[in-house]
């Protein structure tokens, strides 16, 4: 499916951005938010990065840049958590959820938090139907998280 311009993703007018367009083209191919629930986390990132084509070597890019690989690499590398219930999936959201809003904690433990997030992913965490919703709340969490630019 491709979105048109004219839908409203995380570019909003409170982006933490400054409104600056995303590295992904507006016509990128995108699975419709229906259907994801339905995908598994192995088969949606094999889709993305089928539709991304070859990138030039972190090198050719400049300091700080990570190509493709590295970025699933570091993606997988979290630590292994198994969700039990839909109600222990919302309690360790809630638990990242109050981490990440206070910018007070410990960056290091707002990094594991968002590891967190990582490890319920890979664990099975958007098959549940609530989970969406749950990942609605930490919106705040997340542009708070962004904006200390670490």
């Amino acid at each position: 499916m491709i979105q048109s311009a004219n839908d409203k993703n995380f570019d909003d007018e409170d982006s933490v951005d400054g409104n600056r367009p995303s590295s992904a083209s507006s016509t990128s191919s995108k699975a419709p938010p229906s259907s994801r629930r339905n995908v598994g986390m192995g088969t949606t990132r094999r889709l993305g990065s089928s539709t991304l084509g070859s990138k030039s070597s972190a090198a050719k890019e400049g300091a700080g840049a990570v190509d493709e690989e590295d970025f699933i690499k570091a993606f997988d590398d979290v630590p292994v958590v198994q969700i039990y219930s839909s109600r222990d999936l919302e309690e360790s959201i809630n638990k990242i959820r109050e981490i990440l809003s206070d910018d007070k904690h410990d960056w290091e433990q707002r990094v594991n938090a968002l590891k967190k997030i990582r490890s319920l992913l890979l664990a099975g965490a958007a098959e549940y139907d609530n989970f969406f919703q749950h990942l609605r709340l930490l919106d705040g969490a997340f542009k708070l998280s962004a904006k200390d630019l670490r």
